[in-house]
């Protein structure tokens, strides 16, 4: 059966309910279809008693129970519920409950029942939403005044507290003094809002409304609005606080809600199990953070705004959003007097219809319309909005400082591959490594790619947070370029090492620096005693890695590190120290010894045989004296500019001497009159 407005069921009871000046509930919203409206009236009233504003006692009788209709319950039991929405000209309320910013407030004036005027009583509400991670809940603030000083509350003058106290004392004589501080401090907030945001009449909300409640008790709240209607009050007269009574309102001024709007509020307590029956069979549809404010301000304000609400997507509400234009011309009054406290004549629809509103609306433009008018009305047209998700992602601080870290985390993948491209380079310019060259340019090209789109995924992230996108967030090219900037890095030092092991393979295994890299050859065929190399040279001529040690110059074979050893010449007296090759032609440099008191300078040259070498010529180097000379070294070009290199030969002591390389043998006798090529008579150099 139908429970009673009293949790004790005692028909005599005279105690009215009244709403709270305070709420803290959760709410969620759904819509309904109008043919399953029964069903869930029927467990409404099992769940709590039916519950009407300012009413008392048993409000059904048994009568009542045994032919209970929709169409009489609207009519006896339903109130009627007016509420005026306030905003600024910029929509900074819409903006700011849209996109679900912390703090976001919404201001209202609320009614029950016709229009009060003079000393009937309005109700002002402050709607203020709190993100989970502020630990506060959402709440819903009321404060009582007289219809009376609504224009006084609208006007930009500011208020003091006592200026608030006394229109709250006025409307509420009998308030306990706590309650009465509390009511006043809300209400001047509520007018520093009106004051700071420029607040003015922006929709109004008409609906009739069916209650279920416990009187005693806010721990369970359901509502049914049904007939929802949106009024466009943008031009309510100056002064005004919304439409006066008896406006003629054309169709295009007043949308409805095509779904009868059902509300579970809950202050503690849970879900009924009989709803989630409902729920789960269809009856009704969850429209989550459903808004009557959000939908009437989005349908007359568009051109003010940027994004809709989610169920503006739903084809039912095509008749709601659709893009309108307004004159300020189409308002008629038609009431006795503004001061009048007699009953007005009811807000009605005017005679257009709204098959023809749209059509009066759009003029075709006129011919004195200037071509850049043309163009903005175009522009206009094709304004597109965006719609907001319905489930925006929840966004905290520490969303952005997450946000700020992956970017890091990035940029320190960029740099650290620009840092091994950095490295790649120097060992290439210091060693000689060319095949290390294209490795470093790729991993340059990549970590510039990726700190690009690093810092491009970071502000598109902020984007989608400031929107409260829940959708966009992954990432999923980042890792890619990553990885392929390092798989290209690696196949780039591959393809070039495999070319550089092809070029070397095809010149015959020529001998080439190879960093930390040691080769083992044999010196099988030598006594371990006289080999001590302290110097080598390579003749590419014949594919030789020439060694000098103490009194012999040794050979080993360039293509096979295995081969025996050969000893290709001895000379006699020497303490050879140092070896090089001069434009095809082999020195030997020997330190002071027993036979000369300075360095000796050899010239080998090979055997007619092609086996041994023999000296071809030897010179004294006196400006050496008797400093050990430990190395050899051949420059190519001199100084004096005639093509011939130079040697530079070690004095000692850190110090060079050098010397310009001397002739051929042939030419040397040439110049000194003799004709034996095969002298080596000791000269100095």
């Amino acid at each position: 059966g139908i429970r009673m407005l009293e949790a004790d069921d005692k028909r005599d009871s005279e105690g009215k309910w009244e709403a709270p000046s305070s709420f803290e509930r959760s709410t969620t919203k759904y819509w309904v279809e109008s043919r399953k409206l029964t069903d869930l009236l029927y467990t409404c009233i099992q769940e709590v008693p039916l519950l009407v504003y300012g009413k008392s006692g048993r409000l059904t009788t048994d009568k009542d129970m045994e032919s209970l209709e929709d169409d009489k319950l609207w009519k006896n039991l339903s109130s009627k519920i007016s509420s005026v929405y306030f905003d600024s000209p910029s929509m900074c309320l819409y903006k700011d409950r849209i996109a679900r910013k912390e703090g976001a407030q919404l201001l209202r004036a609320r009614w029950y029942g016709q229009k009060p005027t003079g000393d009937e009583k309005v109700f002002l509400e402050l709607k203020t939403h709190h993100e989970k991670w502020v630990g506060a809940t959402s709440v819903k603030e009321r404060a009582t005044i007289m219809e009376k000083h609504m224009a006084a509350f609208l006007e930009r003058v500011k208020w003091s507290y006592a200026d608030a106290e006394s229109i709250v004392s006025e409307a509420n004589p009998k308030m306990k003094k706590e309650d009465l501080s509390k009511a006043a401090s809300l209400l001047l907030r509520m007018h520093k809002l009106v004051v700071e945001k420029d607040l003015a009449p922006c929709v109004r909300s008409v609906y009739r409304r069916a209650a279920f409640q416990a009187s005693d008790s806010n721990a369970l709240r359901l509502t049914l609005d049904k007939d929802v209607t949106m009024i466009d009050e943008r031009s309510a007269p100056q002064g005004a606080w919304c439409l006066p009574e008896g406006t003629r309102i054309r169709s295009s001024m007043k949308k409805r809600v095509p779904f009868p709007v059902f509300e579970v509020k809950l202050a503690g307590s849970e879900m009924p199990q009989s709803l989630e029956t409902l729920i789960a069979n269809g009856v009704i549809i969850e429209a989550a953070k459903f808004s009557k404010f959000l939908t009437g301000a989005a349908a007359y304000n568009s051109d003010k705004i940027k994004v809709l609400p989610y169920w503006a997507a739903n084809p039912a509400f095509k008749g709601i959003f659709q893009s309108t234009q307004h004159s300020s011309s189409i308002y008629t009054q038609s009431f006795a007097s503004s001061g009048s406290n007699s009953s007005a004549p009811p807000i009605v629809a005017s005679e257009t219809t709204a098959r023809e509103a749209p059509m009066k609306s759009i003029s075709p433009p006129s011919p004195n319309q200037s071509s850049c008018d043309r163009f903005l009305v175009c522009f206009r047209k094709k304004k597109q909005h965006r719609i907001a998700p319905q489930k925006p992602a929840r966004v905290e601080p520490k969303s952005y400082f997450a946000n700020e870290r992956t970017f890091i985390q990035w940029s320190s993948s960029a740099l650290w591959l620009l840092s091994v491209a950095a490295i790649v380079a120097e060992r290439e310019s210091q060693d000689g490594v060319t095949h290390l060259t294209n490795t470093g340019i790729a991993l340059s090209v990549g970590s510039i790619i990726l700190l690009i789109h690093a810092i491009t995924m970071y502000f598109r992230r902020i984007k989608l947070m400031q929107t409260r996108n829940p959708n966009g967030y992954v990432d999923r090219i980042g890792p890619i370029v990553l990885t392929a900037v390092i798989f290209l890095g690696v196949v780039v030092l591959l393809v070039d090492k495999s070319k550089e092991i092809n070029a070397n393979r095809g010149s015959g295994g020529l001998l080439r620096p190879e960093n930390g890299k040691c080769v083992l050859r044999s010196n099988e065929g030598i006594s371990a005693l006289l080999y001590e190399p302290s110097d080598v040279a390579v003749d590419e001529e014949n594919d030789l890695l020439l060694t000098a040690s103490l009194t012999h110059v040794f050979g080993h074979s360039k293509k096979d590190p295995m081969a025996p050893i050969r000893q290709l010449i001895d000379i006699d007296g020497t303490d050879l120290e140092g070896l090089t090759v001069a434009e095809g032609r082999i020195f030997a440099l020997s330190e002071p010894s027993d036979t000369s008191s300075v360095p000796m300078l050899f010239e080998l040259a090979w055997q007619e045989d092609g086996g041994l070498l023999r000296v071809a010529q030897q010179f004294r180097l006196e400006a050496n004296g008797g400093e050990s000379s430990e190395g050899i070294a051949y420059v190519p070009g001199n100084m004096a500019g005639d093509g011939r290199g130079s040697l530079y030969i070690d004095k000692g002591l850190g110090k060079l001497n050098l010397y310009d390389l001397p002739p051929p043998a042939a030419q040397q006798n040439a110049e000194e009159g003799g004709d034996d090529s095969e002298s080596t008579a000791t000269r100095s150099l």
